[in-house]
């Protein structure tokens, strides 16, 4: 049975799965390159790296609105639900992609401060939830009752 709990459940186990994901790259590119010799373009891939997470992470954040806010002229919880998945998958590929695009930079260029960004986007994904205070505040309009979110065992 597809209920509110269960959309809830799944969106925390992809979640948990993404940023488990960006976590063992980082871990086995850590551990594959332990001493970290910076190379001649390393100030090079540290600027590439800025931007890169800087672009994904403003993009990332502005998408989920985009994709999420036409909900609010939905009338139906489940359609609500599902741009809001879509949003929030959206947001999670960008962050990830910039924390594994840094990560890659720093073991081929050795820069640290490379790696430390991968780390802060990775701790950015693990903050960024699927909160059901998120999802109350960005798919239902005023005059809706957005508490529903909180009902575990509604039928979506």
């Amino acid at each position: 049975m597809n209920t509110i709990g269960n959309y809830f459940r799944s969106l925390s186990i992809l979640h948990a799965a993404l940023c488990g994901g960006v976590a063992i790259c980082i871990g086995i590119l850590k551990f594959i390159r332990p001493v970290s010799i910076p190379t001649e373009f390393a100030q090079i891939f540290l600027y590439i790296g800025v931007a890169i997470a800087a672009i994904n992470l403003v993009a990332s954040r502005m998408l989920l609105f985009k994709i999420a806010s036409p909900a609010q002229q939905q009338p139906a919880l489940a359609q609500k639900l599902a741009l809001f998945r879509s949003g929030f998958i959206v947001q999670m590929a960008l962050l990830e992609g910039a924390a594994i695009a840094n990560t890659i930079l720093w073991f081929v260029g050795g820069n640290s401060y490379n790696l430390g960004i991968a780390l802060g986007l990775l701790f950015l994904m693990i903050f960024r939830r699927p909160a059901r205070s998120l999802v109350q505040g960005l798919v239902f309009n005023t005059t809706e009752d957005s508490r529903v979110v909180f009902n575990d065992e509604m039928v979506i």
